[in-house]
């Protein structure tokens, strides 16, 4: 009987422990405090920006807040369990902040910790296009739209050496002049619209897709006129830095425009049959074929090249050549300016001018020889009077004027 009132009075007891046990758990869970978060920005987008954080400590959720700038007060968002979020339809190049409050749900209460506040950026718009202008050998210039929001831009170039995009400044422009470039050459670019934030934080949009710019051959330098003759002549230049070709241009008076002669990958052009003491136009630019477009340099001025006009032969008409004077003829050429009488003892060599004639109708001069000579010879020359100068014809055969003792005689070659 003793055994069995002894097991009563145990059961007796055993609910009033269980009871004491759970009160003292629920004391403890009470007692238990709320974790800490960490919180980070993760993504930003011009439209939205996403934070992820962690917990250190007890949390069962948080709660999202967001400040309101006209209130000066936090708005909640709502509670989530997860530990990310992406906050939508926000304005590019803006800032925002928001808070995390961890809440800790325990023995049917809930304790809030403390609130954590993180500043975040939305990003401006990328640059669209990037197009180049003022293109010369040795620079050019990038041009851009203007993003809204954005108070900087970087400029990258490609490095072919380690193969990747390294900075090479900013600008607050939309324009940047590269300069100290080499002829006919490819460079890749970059550029990158920058924000910059109340605190100073500078938020960077995505690149610009890559941008392909080029330089063109140098330019054309010592021209020359080369092997003049009445009816041909040869164009030669220096070659031009990065030049793949020269493209020749020469004026048409019918159309009123520089129409292309030929292409030439060598720095000379031969010119023939054209018209003696005529005058042709040419203007001569090198090119370099780059991505499969010729990429053309700068033009020169104007090259204004006369053939030689043709001359006239002199012929004897009267005078006393032991007197040391006559009178030469000729048949006019109406298309020169003027004509050039030369007198020599010796044929072919020394050559002196006796006289100038500045009209091209004219058929006669008096030439004077000299006193002490046997025999003379007189050559002729014609000329066309340009802007860049005369151009002088080919000397004529000479008329030989001999000065015997007995009376006169002359006759032409």
């Amino acid at each position: 009987m003793k055994h069995n009132h002894f097991s009563k009075q145990r059961l007796l007891w055993l609910p009033v422990v269980l009871c004491a046990l759970v009160c003292l758990l629920t004391l403890i869970v009470s007692a238990q405090s709320v974790g800490t978060v960490q919180v980070k920005q993760t993504e930003k987008k011009t439209r939205s920006v996403t934070i992820s954080w962690s917990y250190s400590g007890s949390v069962t959720k948080c709660e999202l807040l967001r400040y309101n700038k006209e209130t000066k007060k936090y708005d909640s968002i709502g509670t989530t369990a997860k530990t990310a979020y992406t906050l939508k339809k926000l304005e590019p190049g803006d800032e925002y902040v928001l808070a995390l409050r961890p809440i800790l749900v325990a023995g049917g209460k809930t304790t809030e910790g403390k609130l954590v506040k993180i500043r975040v950026y939305t990003t401006v718009n990328a640059v669209p296009k990037i197009t180049q202008s003022e293109t010369t050998d040795n620079s050019h210039k990038l041009n851009w739209k203007m993003i809204n929001g954005a108070e900087k831009y970087e400029v990258y170039y490609y490095n072919t050496t380690d193969k990747k995009f390294n900075l090479l400044g900013e600008t607050a422009n939309n324009y940047v002049r590269m300069v100290n470039l080499k002829p006919a050459m490819l460079y890749k670019y970059r550029v990158r619209a920058i924000s910059v934030a109340s605190d100073g934080t500078r938020v960077k949009a995505a690149a610009s897709k890559t941008f392909t710019a080029y330089t063109v051959p140098g330019a054309i330098k010592n021209v020359k006129t080369l092997d003049l003759t009445t009816t041909s002549y040869r164009l030669q230049w220096d070659a031009a830095a990065g030049a793949t070709g020269y493209i020749v241009t020469r004026f048409n008076e019918e159309t009123g425009k520089y129409e292309e002669v030929t292409k030439t990958a060598a720095p000379s052009l031969t010119v023939r049959e054209q018209a003696s003491g005529s005058t042709a136009y040419y203007k001569i630019r090198a090119y370099a074929t780059l991505q499969d477009v010729n990429r053309k340099g700068a033009e020169t001025n104007v090259l204004p090249v006369t053939t030689k006009p043709l001359t006239v032969s002199p012929k004897f008409v009267s005078g006393d050549p032991a007197r040391a004077k006559i009178k030469i003829k000729w048949t006019p050429n109406e298309q020169c300016d003027g004509y050039r009488i030369f007198v020599t003892e010796t044929e072919g060599k020394d050559l002196t001018m006796a006289a100038e004639v500045p009209v091209a109708t004219t058929k006669t001069v008096v030439v004077k020889l000299p006193k002490k000579c046997n025999k003379t010879y007189i050559y002729m020359q014609t000329y066309i009077v340009t802007e860049q100068g005369r151009v002088y014809s080919d000397y004529s055969s000479p008329l030989v004027v001999s000065t015997p003792a007995e009376p006169t005689t002359a006759k032409g070659k």
